[in-house]
C-alpha cells in the first residue's frame, strides 16, 4: 500500500500551501504583515480555517520556526503563547516574499484577523439557550466579561429551532446587537421621550 500524502492535504483549499517551506514562509509573512504578536491558537486556527494549510503542517512549522529562531514567544497568557517574528524571520519573509502570491498573503492575514476577532467574541460574550418550565426557550446574551459586564439580554421563544437561530445570530454579531439596543435607548432619550421607570 503506498502513501500519497493526502492526509496532509485535508482541509486545504485550492491555492493553499502543501510544501513545508511554503507553510513556514506563510507563517513568517502573516506575522510580519500583522506587525504584532499573535497567539499560536489564532495563527494556526486562522490559517487552517481559511483553508491555507493543513493543521498538522502548520503546527509542525511553528515548532520548527521556533527552534530555528525565526519566531519567538513574546508572552504567555491563559489562552496560550503569543508568537512574534524575529528580525531574522522578518528578513527571511522579505527575501522570499516573491515566492508567495500576494492574494494568498492577503487571504492569510484576513483569515487570522477574522479568527482573532471570533476568539475575542467567544471570550467576551456568551450566548446560551435554556429550556423554560413552560416548554419554551430562554436565549441569553451576556456581553462583556465577568469582571466588566456590559449587558445581559434574554429573549423568550417557543421552539428549539427559533432558539438556535437567535443564539447563532447573537453569537455571530453581539456588538451589532448591543449597538442597536443602545442606539434605540439613547435615541429615545435624545428625542425627549419620557424616561421609562
Amino acid at each position: 500500500m503506498s502513501y500519497d500524502g493526502s492526509a496532509f492535504r485535508q482541509g486545504v483549499s485550492p491555492g493553499g500551501m502543501f510544501d513545508k517551506n511554503d507553510v513556514r514562509l506563510l507563517i513568517l509573512s502573516v506575522l510580519s504583515d500583522c506587525g504584532r504578536p499573535v497567539s499560536e491558537n489564532v495563527l494556526v486556527g486562522g490559517l487552517f480555517g481559511g483553508g491555507l494549510a493543513n493543521y498538522f503542517e502548520l503546527s509542525a512549522a511553528v515548532e520548527d520556526l521556533l527552534e530555528k529562531g525565526l519566531l519567538s514567544v513574546s508572552e504567555r497568557t491563559e489562552t496560550g503563547e503569543k508568537l512574534a517574528v524575529t528580525r531574522q524571520g522578518r528578513e527571511t519573509a522579505e527575501a522570499l516574499a516573491r515566492d508567495l502570491p500576494k492574494n494568498t498573503r492577503q487571504k492569510a492575514v484576513e483569515s487570522v484577523g477574522y479568527f482573532e476577532l471570533a476568539e475575542k467574541r467567544r471570550r467576551e460574550n456568551s450566548v446560551e439557550a435554556k429550556k423554560t418550565a413552560d416548554g419554551g426557550f430562554a436565549v441569553t446574551l451576556s456581553a462583556g466579561t465577568p469582571e466588566d459586564p456590559l449587558m445581559d439580554l434574554t429573549v423568550y421563544v417557543p421552539s428549539r429551532e427559533l432558539a438556535d437561530e437567535i443564539r447563532k445570530k447573537m453569537s455571530d454579531a453581539p456588538e451589532k446587537l448591543c449597538e442597536k439596543i443602545f442606539g434605540v435607548l439613547l435615541e429615545e432619550k435624545r428625542a425627549g421621550s419620557p424616561d421609562v421607570n
